[in-house]
């Protein structure tokens, strides 16, 4: 036909410059991906490397070099994510936040029943301290830097506790009698279970029942009888 221009069809199995790139964009995504991954693992080893460091050297005597030491990586490594010691200590609001966020996930899934959230949400803040004994030890060396911290990351912690407990403290009997709304209960929860870091409970193990109890969705445990 007059101005009709035929299509030449490539044989299957041939792949022509359209799927060439479709292929090299696969690889290259694939290996972005990789790479993402495998920096994010540096970052999070560098960070975790610096609150151990800050923890035993404080936040005047801490260096560059007690990051590396720390971390097990070369300065290189360190100065290719971090220009200096500001953006360290900046980046780890964020990595407690994200560690923070992982371990709510997790106790989560392993008690995922909707009665027992206040007992897990609260536990795995009252209790980080044992899995991340530098938070404890920063406080207690640099009480100043770990208020001021505190204080910026609050509510970005208390947007991940909200949402760990969902609409659970819709049934507590604060907010069933309209005394609170769930957002200004999970506050008030979440600054008493922050507080334990400042000072610390003698009974630990019975403050998240205590606070479940307070809201009303959990018999609180009984002090044990004295003699």
């Amino acid at each position: 036909m007059p101005g009709h221009r035929s299509v030449r069809h490539r044989p299957f199995g041939r792949p022509g410059g359209y799927h060439r790139r479709c292929a090299r964009r696969a690889r290259h995504s694939g290996e972005r991906g990789r790479l993402v991954a495998a920096n994010t693992d540096t970052v999070s080893r560098i960070l975790d490397g610096a609150l151990h460091a800050l923890a035993r050297r404080g936040l005047r005597k801490l260096s560059m070099s007690d990051v590396c030491e720390e971390a097990g990586i070369s300065r290189g490594t360190l100065y290719r994510y971090f220009k200096n010691k500001d953006a360290v200590l900046e980046a780890i609001g964020h990595h407690v936040e994200t560690s923070l966020k992982l371990a709510l996930q997790r106790a989560v899934e392993e008690r995922p029943d909707p009665e027992d959230r206040v007992i897990v949400v609260m536990g795995v803040i009252i209790n980080y301290d044992l899995t991340h004994p530098e938070t404890t030890r920063t406080i207690e060396l640099e009480p100043a830097f770990g208020l001021s911290f505190v204080r910026r990351v609050f509510p970005q912690f208390l947007a991940i506790v909200s949402d760990s407990l969902g609409t659970v403290l819709a049934d507590s009997l604060p907010v069933r009698s309209g005394a609170l709304s769930m957002d200004q209960l999970a506050e008030i929860l979440m600054r008493i279970a922050v507080s334990h870091f400042f000072v610390p409970s003698q009974n630990s193990d019975e403050l998240p029942g205590l606070l479940a109890g307070l809201a009303g969705l959990h018999p609180a445990t009984q002090p044990a009888a004295t003699r």
